[in-house]
């Protein structure tokens, strides 16, 4: 299984098809191969099917932060080359195209009640190859957080990012019969890495009907999950509402800030 969100799943092979729908619009706007696309928006769905309508087009990604203000927008938008901006609302003197992202057609995607006993992994693989291959070598352009100054943008290769989910996989062991808790911003690089943890090892990944602290802990339980990303003061508000985690979840992986030993122990 691909996804689960708001009590519906999707199959890979159903993300396949929502990416391939998202490419076929954003080639008639003029984006081709090696056009590198920027994006900004609030919608982890969204942005889940972006990511691999990319890779489908063999465009340079590049995820903006929604809350940064426009003039740093564009100055990253300088830095990586964007020559088109997918965007959640109009934004005044943007220095190249935009495309408003409820202007982009959700697509149809089956669903149906998430069930790991149903799930199909036989269709669980996405056709990136395509006949012109991407020649700046760059898959992902991704910020940093900039907490020692203005963000940078940060250029990062498909070969990089799979050998980071082996690497990872090496560590933290995922099958296809696990579920990532994905409740981390898909515009940071620790969203993005849940997303080829997942890909690589056809695991499932799920995503709270939001980023609330109530919805992510009933997501852990609704949906068994087996693995989290967080940060500590997320690690502390949620293991207020749920003392004790579930049986089925085997790894918490807490980064962005030092992990209190006492809340460690918790």
């Amino acid at each position: 299984m691909g996804a689960t969100k708001q009590h519906a799943a999707y199959t890979y092979a159903d993300i396949n098809i929502y990416a391939y729908c998202l490419a076929a619009q954003l080639k008639t706007q003029g984006i081709i191969n090696n056009t590198v696309l920027a994006v900004t928006s609030c919608s982890p769905h969204l942005l889940f099917g972006l990511t691999y309508a990319a890779k489908l087009l063999n465009c340079p990604f590049h995820l903006i932060s929604p809350i940064l203000p426009p003039p740093i927008i564009y100055q990253l938008l300088a830095t990586s080359g964007a020559k088109y901006l997918v965007t959640d609302t109009q934004l005044d003197n943007c220095p190249i195209p935009l495309i408003l992202s409820h202007k982009l057609s959700p697509c149809a995607l089956s669903k149906h009640q998430p069930s790991l006993q149903n799930a199909d992994h036989t269709n669980a693989t996405i056709n990136l190859t395509s006949d012109c291959p991407n020649t700046t070598n760059v898959q992902l352009i991704i910020n940093t957080s900039g907490s020692d100054g203005k963000p940078k943008a940060v250029m990062l290769s498909q070969s990089a990012l799979t050998q980071a989910a082996i690497a990872s996989k090496s560590c933290i062991p995922l099958t296809n019969q696990d579920r990532w808790l994905l409740c981390l911003p898909l515009y940071h690089i620790a969203g993005q890495a849940i997303l080829h943890r997942c890909h690589q090892a056809q695991a499932t990944v799920v995503l709270p009907n939001s980023t609330s602290i109530t919805d992510i802990a009933n997501a852990i339980n609704e949906y068994a999950c087996t693995h989290i990303s967080l940060v500590p003061a997320t690690l502390a508000r949620i293991l207020e509402l749920i003392p004790k985690p579930p049986t089925t979840l085997k790894y918490a992986l807490i980064g962005g800030a030092a992990l209190n030993p006492s809340l460690a122990h918790k």
